[in-house]
């Protein structure tokens, strides 16, 4: 498979939950996060038809000579973050959040937007390609929550993508009404998980009980 240090910059994570018995092949490269399992990919190329990525077996690992946690911190360093403003709770979902009417903000954009920033957004990566991965970034997930208040609501509804509300008068109202239409309109096949989660400094990323 080649030299660790040339595949270093080009993995990535991949998210699975873990309630989804036998969606983790025994062979690959795996860890435990909470309520989901992290797998890892060496991503090739990512264009218009999709990603193009070979799968990190533990075989794999043991060429490379590299522990499992030096990948996992190496692959949140690789991660860049993108968040687009969710304008139609029902309409974007939908479309995964890739309407025309999204308007994508980098991080250092949202920080200038100030009082003008929407209450609710998607939280992906540059490619839009295994976004949800983000949350298990401290880093990111610390910078984000400063900007948006201490804590917020998130709810990774596929593996490419999340859905971030602020804390705030009837977030938590919002979070659920969102949680169900992502019920509705997102096949179980493309849902990462039903579950919402809070993301607080601090305290991290934590599973939110209605």
């Amino acid at each position: 498979m080649g030299d660790y240090e040339n595949a270093r910059q080009h993995i990535d994570i991949h998210l699975v939950d873990q309630s989804k018995k036998g969606t983790v092949d025994d062979i690959l490269a795996k860890q435990d996060c909470g309520l989901f399992t992290a797998t890892y990919r060496i991503v090739l190329e990512d264009d218009e038809e999709g990603r193009y990525f070979i799968a990190v077996t533990k075989e794999i690992l043991k060429e490379w000579d590299v522990t499992l946690e030096q990948m996992h911190e190496d692959a949140l360093a690789n991660q860049g973050v993108f968040l687009y403003e969710l304008k139609n709770e029902i309409t974007d979902l939908e479309m995964d959040g890739a309407t025309q009417d999204i308007k994508k903000v980098s991080e250092d954009q949202l920080k200038d937007k100030g009082k003008a920033r929407k209450p609710v957004y998607i939280l992906t990566n540059e490619s839009a390609m295994d976004g949800s991965s983000l949350i298990l970034n401290s880093r990111i997930m610390n910078d984000l929550c400063a900007v948006l208040g201490r804590k917020a609501y998130i709810l990774p509804y596929s593996s490419s993508h999340s859905v971030v509300i602020p804390s705030g008068d009837k977030a938590k109202e919002l979070a659920i009404e969102i949680k169900n239409i992502i019920c509705d309109k997102v096949s179980e096949e493309e849902r990462l998980t039903d579950r919402i989660f809070t993301y607080s400094i601090g305290k991290g990323l934590e599973p939110y009980d209605i």
